[in-house]
């Protein structure tokens, strides 16, 4: 082996292996690793209610049903295709970052953990909306999906956490990095301000797709999409559907939609 390729095979571990945190976690194989869990669990639960007629009713997150529909717009048609999708993008997006196949498990647990912790501030959005007249029930039917009054604990947590992959790989990697691409290579806008629109953009969008039609709902979904663009572009997608899924999963799961 050539002086130079012994000298960069010996340096990517290492320089993998000194990486601060709060940028190894931001990896998309990073993300990868710790929604996979995430990911496996949510489509075995959708192979479940295929398999079973009397749950069909339940129905499946409003996010995932969009992303079907844009294959279908192509012609392709089959399940799992967004879980694939989501898959395929994280890989690529590693493949094309160069970096080594390796992933700290400190890593992994300290995204469960930071991701835990992010959902303190939507519980506070979500007290202020309670405030201004919208129940936290409300926001809960509203962001687990069509409905889950009725459900059990099993279908609740299968609604929270494919509400948090699929809304945030809808509105934030793909409709973040769509309006911003726009915004930058097409208007010519600066790099800082495309950001800003294209998380403004997309939290608006993100209010319309839970509630279109009640104010304080909307306003605090525009306020929650906000949050999550930034969150996006500061922590990376894992920990942003980390926290959206784990906040869905305290709401639908442990607080079963109550008041507080």
């Amino acid at each position: 082996m050539p002086e130079s390729d012994r000298t960069s095979a010996a340096a990517r571990p290492h320089l993998d292996r000194d990486e601060p945190y709060w940028r190894a976690s931001t990896r998309p194989l990073a993300s990868l690793v710790f929604l996979l869990p995430l990911i496996v669990a949510y489509e075995a639960g959708s192979f479940i209610q295929l398999s079973d007629p009397e749950r069909h009713a339940i129905g499946s997150i409003k996010a995932e049903r969009l992303l079907h529909s844009i294959f279908e717009i192509f012609g392709v048609v089959g399940l799992a295709l967004p879980a694939i999708l989501l898959v395929t993008v994280l890989l690529v997006w590693h493949v094309l970052e160069n970096r080594p196949w390796r992933v700290r498990g400190t890593v992994i647990a300290r995204m469960a953990v930071e991701s835990l912790a992010w959902t303190l501030p939507l519980f506070v959005l979500a007290g202020l909306a309670s405030l201004l007249g919208s129940s936290t029930s409300q926001l809960a039917a509203q962001d687990g999906g069509d409905s889950f009054q009725g459900l059990s604990m099993g279908w609740r947590l299968w609604i929270a956490v494919g509400a948090g992959l699929y809304e945030e790989f809808l509105f934030r990697m793909i409709g973040v990095a769509l309006v911003h691409s726009l915004m930058v290579d097409l208007f010519g806008v600066k790099e800082r301000l495309g950001r800003v629109v294209a998380v403004g953009v997309t939290a608006g969008a993100f209010a319309w797709y839970h509630a279109p039609a009640e104010v304080w709902l909307f306003v605090y979904y525009a306020m929650a999409g906000a949050f999550f663009g930034v969150l996006y572009l500061g922590r990376g997608f894992g920990i942003t559907a980390g926290a959206h899924a784990f906040f869905d999963i305290l709401v639908l799961v442990v607080l079963k939609g109550q008041d507080f």
